[in-house]
């Protein structure tokens, strides 16, 4: 009888000592995954908090750019306030698109492209649009006269991302940055 009971506490005492582990290696689990939730949302933090007011977000890290965009129609897509995102604008998530992006240069809070001049062929543009992460990369770059007008000199079988400006250097002229898009990142 006693080595019945005997055996009866090793079993239990063996049961705990398993169910111990498997409790300590699942708070392991929980906390890694707790650890990595933190981490995303640390690391997209400012992206859900713009994406709360803004339909847009348009980052160039290069320069240290990061601004929303409002919509076409919204009365707060203008160049005076905002980068502002062009009428005949498409959208990145259709065919061979073409994002059209227009901002100030020069000084004062509202000349968010002031610093386009330092981009160059190897420069990254992150666009975030529709739980989407769109990266492009500078393919070339260009000055045009101020006329009114702008013909836009892109490869139309790509998708692309075109940032219009005024030149610092020659106020009669404004800068064109083209860039093709090499990387969609879903967030």
């Amino acid at each position: 009888m006693k080595l019945v009971n005997l055996g009866y506490v090793l079993l239990i005492t063996g049961t705990i000592l398993i169910m111990n582990q498997y409790v300590q290696e699942r708070k392991e689990v929980v906390t890694e995954k707790n650890k990595i939730s933190y981490t995303l949302q640390e690391q997209t933090g400012y992206l859900k908090k713009e994406v709360d007011t803004y339909d847009m977000i348009l980052s160039i890290p290069q320069i240290g750019l990061k601004k929303g965009i409002y919509q076409k129609e919204d009365k707060r897509n203008n160049i005076e306030e905002n980068v502002t995102i062009h009428e005949q604008s498409n959208f990145p998530d259709q065919e061979n698109s073409n994002v059209i992006l227009m901002a100030h240069s020069g000084s004062g809070k509202k000349a968010f492209f002031n610093d386009l001049d330092k981009l160059n062929e190897d420069s990254l543009i992150e666009f975030y649009y529709q739980k989407t992460k769109y990266v492009y990369k500078i393919d070339h770059y260009y000055s045009e006269e101020k006329v009114g007008t702008l013909v836009i000199q892109r490869d139309s079988t790509k998708k692309a991302i075109t940032l219009i400006t005024c030149s610092q250097k020659d106020k009669s002229r404004q800068l064109v940055y083209i860039g093709y898009l090499i990387d969609e990142i879903k967030y």
